[in-house]
This record gives structure tokens, C-alpha cells and sequence, in this order.
């Protein structure tokens, strides 16, 4: 019991010492459950009295079982995810080292909601962003101590393959704005969609030169469906037009063709490299402005949701692309995004700004901020090649 009770204070104190401290002896999940289950009993406790109609009984239960499945998931998908890059360790050790981290969690739920309770929640917001910060950086300090990377040479899971030129890509990004902004009648705006379907497929697969596999013509059988569908029943088209707003329909028709044409283009890659593409930058930059533009426009009730996964999103195709996933500084930045996926959604921080501020404005700061994130993290990745450039030739 005073081993335990050493390691709640070392988690706080110094957790890396702590971390050492156990990874010398057996793996022990006794205290860690212990842990888990109080932060489960304290998240529901506070919840129960925010939600006076529902049983305290019923809430607390869920709060427990929600942060035990919590614990063991998360180390499960860390731990798979750190073996399929070719990463030694164990899954019982980490998971006792992270069951520690709940520590930080009833510390974090207790201030957080009595500053909510008691003052308001625009105090509490950096609280809960201090709190969820820590949390995550201690996994990311756990995953050091617990995993070490194999020495041998590792199939590559991402690779460069076939580029396609930057014209079809910005000739597509024209037609989509020019689209957008003009009131085009439902006829001439799906067959201009309908034609670029047919045009990518092509681009892409003069690219591989599998003009005579047989599989890559099924993937042109999927526009091809939906065209003989408008030509059986035009009415379909009429119908979906006119249930969304010309911005909405313009966005989903063109949603479907960049899924459709990346699919392709990664089935093309692996199909004949069996390798995943690298995510490119350029396309993602665009696919960032389409989403700005169109959210500037439609003002939706989730969009705080899909700003934030830009940012992971972001981070994995700068760590992809530069291959930094061993410095210690991508999962800092690993921790930002993160954190801005926890606390953006689950917080009060959209709301609040929205009541200050008119929804375009709250838009384009979430999009500043993602900006600042992504340019920042690139410099410190360019940075650091350069040191590493430096230590090699000296």
C-alpha cells in the first residue's frame, strides 16, 4: 500500500522517475484499477448532481464502466498502433503505468467542475485545458518508457507513389468555388460533377496505366451508377436539391468526389506498390479551404467537431510526410491536438465565443488557430532536420 500511495505522489512529482521506478519490477494492476474506478465514481458523482432527473445509482455505474473501457482501450489501440510501427512492448506494463494517469483525471474533474459550479464556465475552460494537457503528455511520457523500437529493417507503411500534377488539382478547387458561388440550375451542376468523376478517374488511371484492369473499371462503374440512376429517374436529383440549400448539395456532390478520387488513387498505389500513399500537403491545404469556405457560408450545428479533427489530421500528415514519429517533440504536438479534439467539443469554448462574437468571426479564429498549429509544428520539424542534418556531418 505505500508503494501505491508513492506512486499517486510521484505521477504528480515526477513521473518519469515513477515510471522507472515500477517498469523494475512486475507488472501490477491492482492499485491502477483502484484508480480508474475512483475517477469513474467522481465523474459521475459530479455529473449526477448536474442532471438532478436521473438516478445517482445509474449515472455513477456509467461513469465507472465509461472510465474503466476508457483505460483499457485506449492503451489497447496505443499499443497496437506502437506494434504495427515496429515497437517493442508490453501491453499489461503500459496499462499499469497508465492507470496511474487517472490520478490527474480526479484532480482535473474535481477543479474543473467546481470552478464551473461556482463561478463560470469560461474559468473553468482553461482549467479543463491545463488538466487535459497533462493527462495526455503523461501517456505520451508512458509510451517512451514502456516501448522500445525494434532494430531491424521494417516494411514501410507509407511511401511515395505516383504523383498526380498540381493542374488537375487546382482546374478542380476553380470549378468547385465557381460552383459554389453561382446559382447554376440542379441539371448543369450535377452533370459539371458528374464530369469530373469520370475525368479523375481517368487522370488517375492513365497515371498507374491500368486502363486494362478489370478492377480498376469497377471503380468506374460507381459513377456510372449514379448517372443511370438520374437518367431512369431525374426526379431523385430535383428531390435532394431541393430538401438541402444549393451550398449544402454543391458541398456533399463534391465531398463524394474528393473521397472518391483519394480512394482510388490509394487503391491504385497499393494495388500495384502495396504501400499507402503519403498524405500530400497540397491537397490537404485545399481540402482545408473548401471546409473554411463552405462552413463561412452554412453555419451547421457540428462544425466545432469537424475543425478539430483537422488538427490530428494535420499532425499526421506532417509526421507521415518528414517520418518524425521517434522525437519526442511530434507527440507534444500529439498532445495539442489532442487536446483540442478533448476539450473544443466537450467544453463550452464554441458556445462562448459564439455569443461574443458573429459565427463567421468564431470560424475564422478556430481556422487562425489551426493555421498557427500547423505552421508552427512544420518550422519545429524543419528545425529539427536541420539539427539532425548538422549532428551527421560534424
Amino acid at each position: 500500500m505505500r508503494g501505491g500511495t508513492e506512486n499517486i505522489v510521484g505521477i504528480v512529482k515526477s513521473p518519469v522517475e515513477m515510471y522507472r521506478n515500477l517498469l523494475h519490477g512486475e507488472a501490477k494492476l491492482c492499485i491502477p484499477f483502484v484508480i480508474v474506478v475512483i475517477s469513474g465514481l467522481v465523474k459521475g458523482l459530479f455529473t449526477s448532481l448536474q442532471l438532478e432527473a436521473c438516478s445517482l445509482s445509474s449515472v455513477i455505474a456509467k461513469g465507472v464502466i465509461v472510465a474503466i473501457l476508457a483505460w483499457i482501450c485506449i492503451a489497447g489501440i496505443i499499443h497496437l498502433i506502437l506494434k504495427a510501427l515496429g515497437s517493442e512492448g508490453s501491453y499489461k506494463r503500459f496499462l499499469e503505468l497508465t492507470g496511474y494517469i487517472y490520478v490527474i483525471s480526479v484532480f482535473g474533474s474535481v477543479t474543473g467542475n467546481i470552478a464551473t459550479m461556482y463561478t463560470n464556465t469560461l474559468l473553468a475552460t482553461p482549467i479543463y485545458a491545463i488538466f487535459t494537457f497533462w493527462w495526455v503528455w503523461l501517456y505520451v511520457l508512458a509510451v517512451r518508457e514502456t516501448y522500445q523500437r525494434r532494430e531491424v529493417q521494417e516494411k514501410q507503411i507509407f511511401n511515395e507513389c505516383t504523383r498526380i500534377g498540381n493542374g488537375p488539382i487546382i482546374v478542380t478547387f476553380a470549378v468547385f468555388i465557381f460552383l459554389l458561388y453561382n446559382s447554376m440550375n440542379q441539371l448543369m451542376c450535377f452533370s459539371v460533377t458528374a464530369m469530373m468523376y469520370f475525368i479523375w478517374w481517368g487522370i488517375i488511371t492513365s497515371s498507374y496505366g491500368s486502363w486494362h484492369d478489370k478492377k480498376a473499371l469497377l471503380w468506374l462503374s460507381v459513377p456510372v451508377i449514379v448517372v443511370l440512376l438520374y437518367l431512369y429517374d431525374y426526379n431523385i436529383i430535383n428531390i435532394i436539391f431541393y430538401l438541402y440549400k444549393h451550398f449544402i448539395f454543391i458541398g456533399l456532390i463534391w465531398l463524394g468526389l474528393a473521397l472518391f478520387a483519394y480512394s482510388y488513387y490509394i487503391w491504385c498505389c497499393y494495388h500495384l506498390s502495396r504501400a499507402i500513399p503519403t498524405i500530400r500537403l497540397d491537397i490537404l491545404s485545399l481540402i482545408t479551404i473548401a471546409f473554411y469556405i463552405f462552413m463561412i457560408e452554412i453555419p451547421m450545428e457540428y462544425d466545432h467537431f469537424v475543425i478539430t479533427l483537422l488538427f490530428p489530421l494535420w499532425w499526421l500528415a506532417l509526421t507521415v510526410s518528414y517520418k518524425t514519429w521517434y522525437r519526442i517533440s511530434t507527440w507534444i504536438w500529439a498532445c495539442i491536438a489532442l487536446s483540442m479534439i478533448l476539450l473544443v467539443p466537450f467544453t463550452f469554448m464554441f458556445m462562448t465565443l459564439s455569443s461574443l462574437y458573429p459565427y463567421p468571426t468564431v470560424i475564422s479564429i478556430f481556422f487562425a488557430v489551426l493555421f498557427a498549429y500547423s505552421a508552427s509544428y512544420y518550422m519545429i520539424i524543419k528545425w529539427g532536420t536541420v539539427r539532425e542534418e548538422a549532428k551527421r556531418t560534424s
